[in-house]
């Protein structure tokens, strides 16, 4: 049977159906096609990339894997057990250090990226899901989306050192490692809770749209994106004023979110028209629209080699976009590849 979140999320497509749900196969005019084609394992949910050392990781939710991928060659090099349903993961590239939030475990798995083995598993909230990592503190954030909290472990000690309250049903996050800020997804209060990570407390909170889901930051311009799952829009946060300055209209249902700090541009997948969106930090308007495989979810960017990933859920590949070219370069298996 399918986790509890991913029957939560299969459900709230439906109540999305009244903001223009699109159908699955259904694909924006003027989307680019994919230049190839290929299967993947089963569920892959969640992505992120080390640029130190060439490799992508990949969250594979339903067999309890994460896949680990070499950029340059994009093979598959090794598969690695963690808890059950994980959803989320983080990677710190200044200890090749791979975080990642078990679901259904209500726990970390921390993986140590040379050796390729789960060094140390961390008991967290309830149904953790987003995850994120200030690698100046050495602090992994955690959203306990059924603990309405966020857990920060030490990655020193791997030890919870701090529980945050935070709004209901806390979903993605992500860390801006210049200001040492945490943004949360607050799903059901449609809002960005703000973590002050000095002090490990809530100081605030910004309206956005109808059930956010992922966050990104671009840290280079203090930038948020915020994907709004129910009104199939991006709203884009000024770190500086902690307001919202846009909002971008993007696919159908967007989930995931990744950002090139280098070029500035947000790359959201919307799972419920099979594409992702190039969003420019600048302008906040739409590059580009690539179709890729069906239901994306985790979205990841490598700045140095422009490379963007893509989980492609329910259709179990994972697609490798150029950022130059905005093509899909290849889609490829990763995974056990059983359902259960």
């Amino acid at each position: 049977m399918r986790s509890m979140k991913r029957s939560w999320r299969q459900g709230l497509a439906v109540v999305a159906i009244g903001t223009s749900l699109l159908s699955a196969s259904a694909v924006p005019t003027g989307a680019n096609e994919p230049t190839s084609t290929g299967p993947v394992g089963v569920q892959p949910d969640a992505v992120a990339v080390n640029a130190s050392t060439g490799r992508a990781y990949v969250v594979n939710h339903t067999d309890g894997t994460v896949s680990v991928v070499q950029e340059a060659s994009q093979t598959q090099v090794a598969v690695i057990a963690v808890g059950t349903h994980p959803d989320g993961i983080a990677i710190d590239p200044t200890t090749d250090s791979i975080f990642v939030a078990n679901y259904q475990s209500n726990s970390v798995s921390v993986i140590d990226g040379a050796s390729n083995a789960v060094t140390a598993t961390v008991s967290v909230g309830s149904h953790p899901t987003g995850i994120g990592v200030d690698v100046a503190t050495g602090r992994v954030y955690v959203s306990d989306y059924s603990s309405d909290s966020v857990s920060v472990i030490d990655s020193t000690t791997n030890t919870v050192s701090a529980m945050i309250p935070v709004s209901a049903a806390p979903y993605g996050l992500a860390v801006d490692q210049i200001t040492n800020t945490v943004y949360v997804a607050a799903y059901h209060a449609s809002s960005i809770t703000i973590i002050d990570g000095a002090t490990n407390t809530a100081s605030g909170s910004v309206p956005v749209g109808n059930f956010p889901i992922g966050v990104g930051v671009d840290d280079a311009t203090d930038t948020i994106f915020v994907a709004n799952s129910a009104d199939d829009t991006v709203s884009i946060i000024d770190g500086a004023t902690k307001t919202v300055r846009g909002t971008t209209t993007v696919g159908s249902f967007p989930t995931g979110v990744g950002v090139d700090p280098r070029s500035h541009r947000a790359y959201v997948s919307n799972s419920s028209d099979n594409t992702v969106s190039a969003v420019d930090g600048g302008t906040g308007g739409v590059i580009e629209t690539t179709r890729v495989g069906s239901d994306p979810t985790g979205v990841a960017v490598d700045p140095v080699s422009r490379d963007v990933f893509v989980a492609d859920s329910s259709d179990n590949t994972f697609s490798v976009l150029n950022e130059s070219t905005n093509d899909v370069s290849k889609v490829f298996a990763a995974g056990n590849g059983r359902d259960c």
